[in-house]
């Protein structure tokens, strides 16, 4: 089992594409898990999580998250979600996600937040 590749749902697609030979256009996003080169590359993935009644993207947010290499972060909503904490996992000495060390890395929390928002201001 691969415990170290980085894969999100967007590359589901682009392997189904990849699969049938059809060239991905360039606005698809994700990568093709046929193509090891490239998820060798892949330093992050980012997820959202939305409110099950979906109106817009701002309006239904629960929570943001990265995926990097060795951490996960997950920013709750502060609107929605405001009763709860910021978390942070080193997913490489706790896979299971039971120690939230958010609050000792405040460095790491920084870094991966300024990931979350270079990407969603693409």
């Amino acid at each position: 089992m691969d415990t170290e590749t980085i894969v999100s749902s967007v590359d589901m697609v682009p392997t189904v594409l990849d699969i049938l030979n059809i060239e991905k256009p360039d606005s698809l996003p994700g990568i093709s898990v046929l193509n090891d080169g490239k998820l060798q590359e892949r330093d992050i993935v980012f997820g959202e999580i939305y409110a099950h009644d979906f109106e817009t993207i701002e309006n239904s947010m629960h929570y943001t998250i990265a995926v990097s290499k060795t951490h996960k972060l997950i920013i709750p909503d502060s609107i929605r979600k405001k009763d709860e904490r910021i978390q942070l996992f080193n997913i490489d000495k706790d896979p299971f996600e039971k120690n939230n060390i958010a609050e000792g890395n405040p460095e790491k929390v920084d870094e991966l937040r300024k990931e979350i928002m270079a990407f969603r201001s693409k």
